[in-house]
């Protein structure tokens, strides 16, 4: 009769929460980088929204995709997952960037359409950007390859210090 030996668990390389930290300052870098690059943040749309609205396409294999598109920004679970994000350059960006639209936007919901309908291309697309950069979420509890890791390569991110 053999005898099975169960298999040890595995250690990951990294904790959860130091996963949930990098991952969630790689997010803000990567928005920060996204919010410039309104090209990039329409593919990054689209490469969502097309195979589910071409699904027979691609079988409803849906892409794995950082942008989430019900449109939960991250903002919030960034700064909870890192307890130094405020202060980091990506994050100030974004902070900045978000001022200077939240001045620029009208106050009223009601107003938002008209008011968007009668923007030059330049600030739509600036805007575009930003908002497509801010659902990303590429908050992970590990160590894993991530859908976020595409974006960055295309950018050219460097996380290293």
């Amino acid at each position: 009769m053999a005898v099975t030996v169960p298999q040890a668990k595995e250690k990951p390389v990294h904790s959860e929460k130091l996963c949930r930290r990098l991952t969630a300052h790689r997010t803000a870098a990567v928005q920060a980088e996204l919010s410039r690059r309104p090209v990039v943040a329409l593919a990054a749309l689209m490469n969502r929204v097309i195979p589910t609205v071409f699904d027979e396409r691609y079988h409803f294999a849906y892409a794995g995709s950082a942008v989430k598109i019900d449109a939960h920004a991250s903002r919030d679970a960034l700064v909870r997952e890192a307890d130094d994000m405020e202060s980091s350059v990506a994050f100030e960006q974004i902070e900045a960037d978000r001022a200077k639209w939240v001045k620029l936007l009208p106050k009223k919901v009601d107003d938002l359409l008209p008011w968007l309908l009668n923007q030059e291309t330049d600030v739509m697309a600036s805007l575009f950007a930003f908002c497509v950069a801010a659902t990303l979420d590429g908050i992970s509890a590990t160590d894993s390859a991530h859908p976020i890791s595409a974006l960055a390569d295309v950018m050219q991110i460097d996380m290293a210090f």
